[in-house]
């Protein structure tokens, strides 16, 4: 009889063994993953924060090209300044998210343009802008 409980015994314990090993391995991943997003954080959607570049064309009212005229370029996410160029064109890198509405604007704040960002380019031509 002794022999019986102590085989029931020993049989009891390695499957109490083999579960706790398998309960353990699946806390240790468990706790590396957990460790993984806490150090390293969720990877940020593909959507959001992306870079762009804006160009577009500045002219007074006759037609001809506004040189050196400062611009403004604001979205939710941030502002830059530019300065266009000789023949009144400009490029303008800026971030933000897909559908964000950046505006760019000129120093009399009256004159301005604004662009919805897609999802598909990173380019966008802007309509352009006359002043007086």
């Amino acid at each position: 009889m002794d022999k019986m409980i102590e085989k029931t015994r020993i049989l009891f314990l390695r499957l109490k063994s083999g579960f706790m090993r398998k309960l353990l391995y699946f806390l240790g991943i468990g706790a590396i993953g957990f460790v993984f997003e806490a150090c390293y954080g969720v990877p940020p959607d593909g959507d959001l924060n992306l870079h762009y570049q804006l160009k577009g064309k500045i002219q007074t009212s006759e037609g001809e090209a506004a040189a050196r005229v400062p611009l403004l370029a604001t979205s939710s996410s941030e502002e830059r300044q530019t300065v266009t160029g000789q023949d009144g064109t400009y490029i303008l890198s800026i971030d933000g998210h897909v559908a964000d509405r950046v505006t760019i604007s000129l120093p009399d704040g009256k004159d301005q343009a604004t662009v919805v960002l897609p999802a598909d380019d990173r380019t966008v031509e802007v309509e352009v802008l006359t002043i007086e």
